[in-house]
């Protein structure tokens, strides 16, 4: 790992977290500063430990680690965790951290995705994403695999399965690109009335699917809406996706947004 491309004191302090990470358990240099992070980050339960403890595992599996070590690396890890994972789930662990794909991938190597963002230390100073994303196109999210279609509206899928990728199509921009554009231009393409925009799209970015920055509507200010689909999208949790769950996904992504509305309103008013 290197501290190069570091434009802030959060990303210093990110570097200096996953490097103690990396050297507590004498990894190799080239672990990924995210995962070096969850490796001295105590977690509450129902805050991903089980995913977290996934992720180390088979991140460590990547550099031909022993068996033993790894467990010997996810039992002290998790003694830091309110409650500590049993036993039977550490090894549940170990066992998952081990199948691979068709392809001869680990099956549950998490990539860039939003489990980790709050471990990022930026994507011109993290050289697992110069290795494996920059300067290369993205691949289209399979959001019907993901079993989105039973989360979102039909005027959201819409408007994330088939106009966003059009409209980058069109206007020849690498998946994910910003796309900066008009309500009245979204209306041409998809024949959405204008006044449900801002609610679709705002969905849309609580459920981490796009970034989102709605412009004005007065033509003398001159600010359009700015669009940029997240690649790779966030995979909806395992326990979701039983069809019977999506329901639940749904309540739960509402009531953790409420509470944060609330939070900050909280914060905005001791201000």
């Amino acid at each position: 790992m290197n501290g190069q491309g570091l434009d802030s004191y959060d990303q210093v302090r990110l570097w200096e977290k996953a490097n103690i990470g990396m050297n507590l358990y004498n990894l190799p240099k080239e672990i990924r500063p995210c995962i070096s992070q969850l490796l001295v980050t105590s977690l509450e339960e129902g805050n991903g430990r089980s995913k977290s403890g996934l992720y180390i595992a088979v991140e460590l599996r990547k550099y031909d680690i022993t068996e033993e070590k790894i467990e010997k690396v996810l039992n002290h890890w998790n003694l830091s965790n309110m409650p500590p994972l049993n036993d039977k789930e550490i090894r549940g662990i170990l066992k998952q951290s081990d199948k691979k794909d068709l392809k001869g991938s680990f099956k549950y190597s998490p990539g860039c995705n939003k489990d980790l963002q709050d471990f990022c230390v930026g994507k011109d100073s993290c050289n697992y994403y110069i290795k494996n994303f920059k300067g290369k196109s993205s691949i289209e999210p399979n959001y019907l695999g993901m079993g989105w279609q039973h989360v979102l509206t039909s005027r959201e899928r819409e408007v994330l399965f088939y106009v966003l990728p059009k409209i980058e199509k069109i206007r020849k921009l690498k998946k994910g690109s910003p796309i900066v554009i008009t309500v009245r231009q979204l209306n041409y393409h998809t024949g959405i009335d204008q006044r449900y925009f801002n609610e679709i799209l705002t969905n849309l970015k609580d459920y981490g699917l796009l970034d989102y920055k709605p412009g004005l509507p007065q033509v003398w200010k001159h600010k359009a809406t700015e669009i940029r689909r997240i690649i790779p999208a966030p995979e909806i949790a395992k326990r979701y996706r039983k069809a019977e769950a999506y329901k639940e996904f749904k309540q739960d992504m509402k009531a953790r947004l409420s509470k944060k509305t609330v939070e900050f309103n909280m914060l905005k008013c001791q201000q």
